[in-house]
């Protein structure tokens, strides 16, 4: 079975909201004294607006890729075989906007955690990871397992 692709986002604006409110009022405050320097909160505001639409996640029928970057790009991907927990944090002020914070549990060694901001529907995202990725565990004959080191000596 060829790999495709599933679900793909990035984060939402909702998570520069606080940046951009504080580079407005930043704005408003170099107007009296240096509105020459009025650019500067509105270029950090641009470029933190960038820096998200950079920053991508797409699942797969295999895969999780995790791209982000402006001058320096960075892809990170996990197989969805080795991941092995969810977390799903949900504060109040991402809730009202249906977002939340989600974590990846992996076996993967370089990236043990796996952390997605401001995400869309994560119960039905960690729905959908979760059947690819015992899918996937079917697939290549993977099973997880725990061990756990205990003391002789007691």
């Amino acid at each position: 079975m060829e790999e495709r692709k599933i679900w793909e986002s990035s984060p939402s604006q909702v998570m520069n909201w606080g940046t951009y409110g504080a580079c407005i009022v930043g704005a408003f405050l170099m107007i009296s004294s240096a509105p020459q320097l009025m650019l500067l909160p509105a270029a950090y505001a641009g470029w933190k607006w960038y820096e998200l639409v950079q920053t991508r996640y797409e699942l797969t029928t295999e895969r999780f890729f995790y791209r982000t970057g402006i001058l320096n790009k960075e892809e990170r991907s996990v197989e969805l075989y080795r991941i092995k927990e969810y977390l799903i944090e949900q504060p109040w002020h991402l809730k009202i906007f249906n977002l939340a914070h989600m974590t990846l549990c992996t076996s993967n060694p370089l990236d043990m955690n796996v952390e997605l901001y401001g995400v869309h529907n994560a119960e039905a995202l960690r729905d959908e990871i979760r059947k690819y990725a015992e899918l996937a565990r079917d697939k290549k004959r993977v099973r997880e397992l725990d061990f756990e080191f205990w003391d002789m000596k007691n």
